[in-house]
Order: structure tokens, then C-alpha cells, then sequence
């Protein structure tokens, strides 16, 4: 479950075996959605490369686990050095016990933390240092 606070409209979220709420989506598989709003207890959706939309409980939100390819997809390149470049300047290094190196610019390292597990997290994270959004290709 993802707590309402982690997430903005705009986000990419995962949704399990439909249960509750009004939705005009297929049920069954995870799919997923664009957030559309959010309250303290639902999620509005938008189900991406479908025209299905709806509420569910912000329970059964889950976030898309975050993997190489979604940000190879995502406009990210492999360096030389290890690192995985966006447009050249924001870069995220990643390190085999999971902490990873964010820099924004060419020669500050701006922060250590943890690489965000989920693309929600990443596109977040990525809003709040550069000011616009990450757009995400699955």
C-alpha cells in the first residue's frame, strides 16, 4: 500500500486484482495507471494505453518497482562510469549495496540516498530537484 502523502498527480502506480470502487478497467492482471487525484482514502485513475479510468481505495495502490530498463526507457543513459545519465546533467549513480549518488549540474554532487525503489519515488524525487516532470516510458 502507498500512503497518500508519497503521491502527486501525475504519478505511475500499480493496481492488483480490482476489489472496490467504480472503474471502467479491465480486472484481474496489475495494471498500470496515471494518477489523476487523490483524497485521504482514494485515488482517482487513468489506465495507461487504455481508455479505462475510475476510483479505488488507496489501499490497493502499489507502486511499479523500479528497474534499469524503465529507466533506460525513460530517457536515462549507461555511462562509462557507472552511472545513468538524463540529458547529460542529472545523473543517478548506482552502487551494488543500493545507495546511489544523485547530481544535478556538471560538477556537484549533491546528495547520497537511497536509489527510490519505486518510479513514483523517482519521479518525485526527480520534480522536486530539477522542477519538471520525468516523463516515464514503461
Amino acid at each position: 500500500m502507498i500512503d497518500a502523502k508519497e503521491l502527486r498527480i501525475g504519478n505511475v502506480i500499480s493496481v492488483g486484482d480490482l476489489k472496490t470502487g467504480t472503474t471502467t478497467m479491465m480486472r484481474g492482471a496489475k495494471t498500470i495507471f496515471d494518477v489523476c487525484a487523490i483524497t485521504q482514502s482514494q485515488i482517482h485513475i487513468h489506465q495507461i494505453n487504455n481508455m479505462g479510468f475510475g476510483t479505488i481505495a488507496l489501499s490497493e495502490a502499489e507502486g511499479v518497482p523500479l528497474t534499469k530498463e524503465i529507466l533506460v526507457n525513460s530517457g536515462f543513459t549507461i555511462r562509462e562510469d557507472g552511472c545513468y545519465s538524463h540529458n547529460n546533467t542529472n545523473m543517478v549513480k548506482l552502487d551494488p549495496n543500493g545507495d546511489s549518488n544523485f547530481k544535478f549540474g556538471d560538477d556537484f554532487w549533491g546528495m547520497k540516498a537511497k536509489l527510490p525503489k519505486y518510479v513514483h519515488q523517482l519521479q518525485n524525487f526527480y520534480y522536486m530537484i530539477a522542477e519538471k516532470e520525468l516523463k516515464i516510458k514503461l
